[in-house]
């Protein structure tokens, strides 16, 4: 395992090449409007209030830097990127000379209940697949669809992680499972509180983990070490 608490960019620079076989990451979707704070709620049997707001690092238009991504990938590495529908035309042009694999949807069976008497409750996340080439590790047991559905972060895995985008262990490890074996090298450029590596850490992946942000690199280190 190795962490870098330091900006995706220069880590990236420190990162052999063709050493990753995996980029699995939830990068920041930058479609945040600045200062704008989503309205409070409550459920419907009155027992749960809250006020959302964006933070400084969801600001601004999201570049990845796919360029850095391609040299460190292995001859047959592939990414695994979370972002929001309205980008997913972007990403697949940015990505190139990437090959575009599938976009698929993560279903959460708890969203929040944000505003939902006035609109649709968001309960669906997309993510991208590209790979260097056509066919690649695939561990699928049978049909396996481009849906994954599960629950959002328990509440014992966000008392650990605190992120504010936290993804679920849970579902982190089907993308590691299927994409992946065991002693693969895998890398989340912005691992936030660390989900990613937890799940590397949990199937025999080796992890690389890039976090700027101090006080979420420090909550990952923590994570990491107890596997929660």
């Amino acid at each position: 395992m190795k962490l870098y608490n330091t900006k995706c960019e220069d880590a990236l620079k420190e990162i052999p090449d063709a050493s990753v076989e995996l980029i699995l990451t939830d990068p920041p979707y930058k479609v945040a409007n600045k200062g704008r704070h989503l309205n409070s709620f409550k459920s419907r049997n009155g027992k749960f209030k809250q006020n959302f707001a964006t933070e400084d690092w969801d600001y601004g238009e999201l570049i990845l830097p796919w360029e850095e991504f391609r040299r460190v990938l292995t001859p047959t590495g592939g990414v695994v990127v979370f972002t929001a529908f309205k980008q997913l035309g972007k990403m697949e042009e940015d990505a190139k000379p990437l090959l575009y694999k599938t976009t698929g949807v993560w279903h959460k069976t708890n969203p929040m209940p944000l505003n939902y008497k006035t609109q649709f409750v968001s309960s669906l996340e997309a993510w991208v697949y590209f790979s260097k080439i056509r066919t690649r590790t695939f561990n699928g047991d049978g049909v396996q669809h481009n849906l994954f559905e599960c629950s959002t972060a328990t509440s014992r895995e966000k008392t650990f992680g605190k992120h504010p985008t936290q993804k679920p262990v849970r579902l982190m490890e089907e993308f590691v499972r299927l994409l992946t074996n065991e002693g693969d090298v895998i890398l989340d450029p912005y691992m936030g509180s660390g989900s990613t590596g937890v799940a590397c850490k949990n199937l025999g992946r080796e992890f690389i983990g890039i976090e700027m942000d101090e006080r979420y690199f420090k909550i990952a280190q923590g994570r990491l070490n107890e596997k929660i």
